[in-house]
């Protein structure tokens, strides 16, 4: 089991967060059960304890003469990422499963349960070639996993409940309250029941899709597309809303907390439709959040807690920003790299982000901060 040393940053970084150089581009992040775990490039993956041995909280200074408070910065290093090789030559797809660990699928079609602070342990080897896609249903324990033309329904031991064959190699899963399994494929979208016996409904798209995500009442089902942009299919009349212009692939969007709205990758600034936007026939009206720029967004994520945006840019600008106001604030400058994975923890007190060019981060977020 290798290591990777960690570095400090300084500025915000340095007060809020613990940071790694590692070796490899990070290709994806998963944040579960005490734990963070990054995917590499070169199929292997690389965790941390979720909790900071030296946390803002206890670096908190009070000032006695006018109140304002200040955070000292961290006496020591923080603590070395532990690294598991898993398939050499191609990064693993990776989901958290609350209250269990992190889920791994890699490119020879294996399943790996990972715990915090274990090893991988293998849960299930299929048939099919490698794993594409991986959706996890905390209210079912159930794991959807994707590969080759399968997609297969899993419960905790590995053990296959369920099984839907598609034309296409699946891209993308996503499941909504009660087990409905959304299904991106090719030009494809599939509406998966498989415990509750409803017919399939397929709906066809104007491109390829990239990313799934649901809102947190299963009303409105966002995908973002290979090109030209966004479609919205509407539980209430079964329709599709397609909202074109993005300048790039969008490959990332995120319902915010109570999914009042969606923040979507793709574009030059972050774009924030208001949900009873999306819900009519021809969305139009976004939020004005942030500030536009020059560079592309890559990732969004919703803080599950509060109104809170983080975005993360091309050239590795990271920002938080409210829906619907301008004012941002800066969490990482510009030049570390492009955002490849970013995520909110469960209880939005941490946020960690990996860089194309290897950089792994969590950050804690003191409460008092967004007061």
């Amino acid at each position: 089991m290798a290591t990777a040393k960690a570095q400090l940053n300084p500025g915000l970084l340095d007060l809020l967060g613990r940071v790694w150089q590692l070796d490899q581009p990070v290709a994806g992040l998963a944040i579960a059960a005490g734990a963070v775990t990054f995917a590499l490039a070169d199929g292997s993956v690389a965790q941390a304890p979720l909790a900071d041995p030296e946390p803002p909280e206890q670096r908190l200074r009070v000032s006695a003469e006018d109140g304002r408070s200040t955070i000292r910065p961290r006496r020591h290093q923080p603590p070395p990422l532990s690294r598991h090789s898993l398939d050499p030559g191609a990064p693993v797809r990776l989901v958290a499963a609350p209250g269990r660990g992190c889920l791994l699928g890699d490119a020879g079609g294996r399943l790996h349960h990972l715990a915090k602070g274990g090893t991988p342990e293998l849960l299930a080897e299929l048939p099919d070639g490698p794993i594409n896609a991986l959706a996890y249903a905390a209210d079912r324990a159930l794991l959807a996993v994707a590969s080759g033309h399968q997609v297969r329904l899993l419960d905790p031991a590995g053990r296959e409940q369920a099984s839907l064959t598609t034309e296409q190699p699946t891209r993308c899963l996503a499941f909504a309250p009660g087990g409905r399994l959304a299904i991106g494929a090719a030009d494809r979208l599939r509406l998966w029941s498989p415990m509750g016996g409803d017919p399939i409904i397929e709906l066809a798209l104007d491109g390829e899709p990239l990313t799934l995500a649901w809102s947190d009442d299963g009303a409105l089902l966002a995908c973002g597309l290979a090109r030209d942009g966004l479609c919205i299919w509407c539980a209430a009349d079964g329709g599709v809303r397609r909202i074109r212009g993005y300048p790039a692939p969008l490959g990332c969007v995120a319902w915010s907390a109570g999914t009042d709205a969606l923040a979507t990758a793709g574009a030059f600034r972050l774009i924030v439709w208001p949900t009873a936007e999306l819900a009519q026939a021809e969305p139009r009206q976004t939020l004005a959040t942030g500030r536009p720029g020059l560079v592309l967004i890559e990732q969004v994520a919703a803080a599950p807690n509060r109104r809170l945006i983080a975005a993360g840019y091309e050239d590795g600008l990271l920002i938080l920003a409210e829906p619907g106001q301008r004012d941002e604030l800066l969490v990482a400058p510009a030049g570390q790299g492009a955002i490849t994975a970013l995520a909110w923890s469960a209880d939005g007190s941490h946020l960690a982000y990996g860089t194309a060019a290897g950089r792994a981060a969590i950050l804690a977020l003191p409460n008092r901060m967004f007061k």
